[in-house]
Protein backbone atom coordinates (compact mmCIF):
# COMPACT_ATOMS: atom_id res chain seq x y z
CA UNK A 1 0.00 0.00 0.00
CA UNK A 2 2.88 2.52 0.38
CA UNK A 3 3.30 2.39 -3.66
CA UNK A 4 -0.35 4.00 -3.37
CA UNK A 5 0.84 7.83 -4.33
CA UNK A 6 -2.79 8.98 -5.11
CA UNK A 7 -3.72 8.93 -1.31
CA UNK A 8 -1.14 10.73 -0.02
CA UNK A 9 -1.40 14.61 0.00
CA UNK A 10 0.84 16.50 -2.87
CA UNK A 11 3.48 19.08 -1.25
CA UNK A 12 4.24 22.32 -3.30
CA UNK A 13 7.63 22.60 -4.04
CA UNK A 14 9.57 25.03 -6.36
CA UNK A 15 10.11 28.40 -6.56
CA UNK A 16 6.09 29.04 -6.27
CA UNK A 17 5.72 27.74 -3.21
CA UNK A 18 8.78 29.97 -1.87
CA UNK A 19 7.52 32.99 -3.09
CA UNK A 20 4.10 32.30 -1.46
CA UNK A 21 5.85 31.37 1.88
CA UNK A 22 8.29 34.48 1.64
CA UNK A 23 5.06 36.28 1.14
CA UNK A 24 2.79 35.27 4.13
CA UNK A 25 5.36 35.54 6.04
CA UNK A 26 6.26 39.16 5.58
CA UNK A 27 3.18 40.06 6.03
CA UNK A 28 2.68 38.72 9.17
CA UNK A 29 5.77 40.45 9.73
CA UNK A 30 4.66 43.37 8.45
CA UNK A 31 1.19 43.67 10.13
CA UNK A 32 2.93 42.75 13.79
CA UNK A 33 5.67 45.92 13.04
CA UNK A 34 2.89 47.99 12.23
CA UNK A 35 0.46 47.11 15.09
CA UNK A 36 2.85 47.07 17.60
CA UNK A 37 4.34 50.26 15.95
CA UNK A 38 0.70 52.07 16.61
CA UNK A 39 -0.06 50.91 19.36
CA UNK A 40 3.46 52.26 21.05
CA UNK A 41 2.80 55.73 19.23
CA UNK A 42 -0.97 55.91 20.24
CA UNK A 43 -0.26 54.91 24.23
CA UNK A 44 3.45 56.91 24.48
CA UNK A 45 2.92 60.28 22.31
CA UNK A 46 1.88 63.94 23.70
CA UNK A 47 -1.80 63.44 24.90
CA UNK A 48 -2.25 59.42 23.61
CA UNK A 49 -3.87 56.86 26.27
CA UNK A 50 -0.63 56.78 28.93
CA UNK A 51 -0.49 60.40 29.63
CA UNK A 52 -4.53 60.64 29.77
CA UNK A 53 -4.50 57.68 32.21
CA UNK A 54 -1.70 58.86 34.78
CA UNK A 55 -3.39 62.68 34.64
CA UNK A 56 -6.18 61.22 35.41
CA UNK A 57 -4.99 58.92 38.04
CA UNK A 58 -3.01 61.68 39.51
CA UNK A 59 -5.64 64.07 39.82
CA UNK A 60 -8.02 61.02 41.40
CA UNK A 61 -5.59 61.97 44.60
CA UNK A 62 -3.53 59.18 46.38
CA UNK A 63 -6.15 56.32 46.73
CA UNK A 64 -6.73 55.70 43.04
CA UNK A 65 -2.87 55.92 42.47
CA UNK A 66 -2.23 53.04 44.39
CA UNK A 67 -6.08 51.39 43.19
CA UNK A 68 -4.18 51.99 39.72
CA UNK A 69 -1.10 50.09 40.80
CA UNK A 70 -2.55 47.26 42.36
CA UNK A 71 -5.21 46.81 39.39
CA UNK A 72 -1.92 46.63 36.73
CA UNK A 73 0.02 44.18 38.58
CA UNK A 74 -3.34 42.27 39.01
CA UNK A 75 -4.13 42.25 35.30
CA UNK A 76 -0.51 41.83 34.65
CA UNK A 77 0.13 38.78 37.30
CA UNK A 78 -3.21 37.12 35.88
CA UNK A 79 -2.08 37.48 31.99
CA UNK A 80 1.27 35.77 32.68
CA UNK A 81 0.04 33.16 34.44
CA UNK A 82 -2.38 32.54 31.80
CA UNK A 83 -0.02 32.90 29.00
CA UNK A 84 2.36 30.72 30.99
CA UNK A 85 0.13 27.89 31.59
CA UNK A 86 1.72 24.10 30.74
CA UNK A 87 -1.76 22.99 29.50
CA UNK A 88 -1.45 25.10 26.05
CA UNK A 89 2.39 25.81 25.19
CA UNK A 90 1.34 27.32 21.92
CA UNK A 91 -1.88 28.23 21.34
CA UNK A 92 -2.35 31.15 24.00
CA UNK A 93 1.11 32.62 22.44
CA UNK A 94 -0.75 32.49 18.99
CA UNK A 95 -2.91 34.76 20.27
CA UNK A 96 -0.61 37.58 21.14
CA UNK A 97 0.45 37.27 17.54
CA UNK A 98 -2.95 37.56 16.35
CA UNK A 99 -3.83 40.74 18.57
CA UNK A 100 -1.00 42.23 17.03
CA UNK A 101 -1.81 41.64 13.52
CA UNK A 102 -5.26 42.79 13.78
CA UNK A 103 -3.72 45.79 15.35
CA UNK A 104 -1.77 46.08 12.27
CA UNK A 105 -4.64 45.57 10.10
CA UNK A 106 -6.72 48.47 12.19
CA UNK A 107 -4.02 51.05 12.00
CA UNK A 108 -3.20 49.99 8.17
CA UNK A 109 -6.85 51.00 7.60
CA UNK A 110 -6.65 53.85 10.13
CA UNK A 111 -3.76 55.28 8.46
CA UNK A 112 -5.13 54.89 4.36
CA UNK A 113 -8.61 55.98 5.54
CA UNK A 114 -7.40 59.58 7.57
CA UNK A 115 -3.71 59.96 6.35
CA UNK A 116 -2.08 59.84 9.86
CA UNK A 117 -2.37 57.84 12.99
Amino acid sequence: MLSNTKSTPRRRSGLFADLQSVAVHGMVISLMAIGVGGFLYKSLRPGGWLSGLTSGLVTGGSWSILFGIGALIGVGLVVRQWLDAPESTGTRGDLVLYAAMGLGVFFTFELIVNGSL
